[in-house]
C-alpha cells in the first residue's frame, strides 16, 4: 500500500481535507495520537478547521479524546465559535481535567491571548477566574444574581422575540455570501441577554 503523505495529523493542521479523508479511508483513526499523544482531532480544534472537525467527528472522532498530559482537544482550543461547536454541537466535556486538574478555562486563561474564549468557557463549570478583570459574560454574571427557582421561571419567557428571531434568519443568510457573521451574532445575544438580566434580576437590587 502507497505511503500517504503528509500524516493525518500535519494534514489535519493544514486543513487539508482531502489528504485527511484519505487517511480515514484507508482504516486512520481520527484518535490515533502521534508520539506525544497528540490527534487529527487536536490539530483540527487548535488551527480552527471547522469543516475538517466535523468531518473527523462523523469518521468517529472523539471530542474528548486526551493527549499524553490528558488534555482534550478544547484545551488547544484558539476561537470561540470552535469551542461553541465542541460543547454545544458535539457534546464535549467543558469540565474535563487535565493531568494536573485543570480545565480547559484554566489553562487558555493562564495563557492569557485569548481572553474571551477562556470567559465563555468558565459557564460551563463552577469555578472561578483567577483573573477578576476578566471579560466579563452576560449568562455568568446573570447566574450569579438570581436562585436556581428564579432561573426557571425566568426561563418560561422567550429570550429572544420576533424581531430578534427575524434578525438572527437575516444574519445567517449572510454566511452563504461567506460573511463573517460571529460578532453579529453575539451581539444581538448580548443584547437579549442583557435585556432578560435586566427584567428578571434589576428588580432585586431596588
Amino acid at each position: 500500500m502507497a505511503t500517504i503523505s503528509p500524516n493525518i495529523w500535519i494534514a489535519a493542521s493544514d486543513g487539508n481535507t482531502e489528504i485527511v479523508l484519505k487517511h480515514l479511508n484507508s482504516g486512520v483513526s481520527p484518535n490515533q495520537p502521534d508520539e506525544n499523544g497528540y490527534t487529527a482531532m487536536h490539530a483540527a480544534v487548535s488551527y480552527g478547521h471547522r469543516d475538517l472537525l466535523k468531518i473527523l467527528v462523523e469518521h468517529g472522532g472523539d471530542v474528548n479524546v486526551r493527549d499524553q498530559d490528558g488534555e482534550t482537544p478544547l484545551f488547544v482550543c484558539e476561537k470561540i465559535e470552535v469551542a461553541q461547536d465542541l460543547i454545544e454541537k458535539y457534546k464535549a466535556d467543558g469540565c474535563a481535567k487535565n493531568n494536573d486538574g485543570l480545565i480547559a478555562a484554566q489553562v487558555v486563561e493562564e495563557n492569557g491571548e485569548f481572553p474571551e474564549l477562556a470567559s465563555y468557557l468558565y459557564t460551563f463549570s463552577e469555578i472561578e477566574p483567577n483573573n477578576g478583570n476578566m471579560p466579563k459574560d452576560t449568562k455568568l454574571e446573570y447566574a450569579r444574581f438570581v436562585t436556581p427557582q428564579e432561573m426557571d421561571e425566568a426561563a418560561g419567557e422567550p429570550l429572544l422575540d420576533q424581531n430578534r428571531k427575524e434578525e438572527i434568519e437575516r444574519i445567517m443568510a449572510l454566511r452563504e455570501s461567506g460573511v463573517n457573521i460571529d460578532d453579529q451574532l453575539r451581539e444581538l445575544l448580548h443584547g437579549a441577554l442583557s435585556e432578560h438580566f435586566e427584567r428578571n434580576v434589576r428588580s432585586r437590587e431596588q
